[in-house]
């Protein structure tokens, strides 16, 4: 598991990103004014890793991903290192929206590794 650990820091060191995970939580109903408020929780981290469409495929496989299904049109894979996330921080597989590039993004799936998380996103 070690050297999976050097590939993740590696590529956070060449392709590093900051990225903003966002939760939506559900909203409050102020029943007097009949104002609905959302409350979302975000935390921002130093460096997720936008995969490049080029090594995609490659480090799937490496991490032992067999089969390895086409991206659509707009779509991008995050991979955020595990210990990265703060352990206090809600659950990833309800992670509704990523910030990175100044582009905000709708959360399809998360997939959780041993050593790290790989979002596929949509960008809106």
């Amino acid at each position: 598991m070690r050297w999976i650990k050097d590939v993740i820091y590696g590529l956070k060191r060449e392709f590093g990103r900051p990225i903003t995970l966002t939760w939506l939580n559900a909203p409050t109903m102020n029943y007097a004014t009949g104002v609905k408020t959302q409350n979302p929780v975000s935390i921002t981290l130093s460096r997720a890793i936008p995969l490049p469409r080029n090594q995609r495929i490659q480090f799937l496989q490496s991490i032992g991903t067999i089969k390895v299904s086409p991206l659509d049109i707009g779509e991008r894979e995050i991979l955020i290192d595990k210990s990265d996330v703060p352990a206090n921080s809600l659950p990833m597989d309800t992670l509704n929206e990523v910030t990175h590039d100044d582009k905000k993004s709708i959360v399809k799936s998360v997939d959780s590794y041993p050593e790290a998380y790989l979002l596929i996103v949509k960008d809106q």
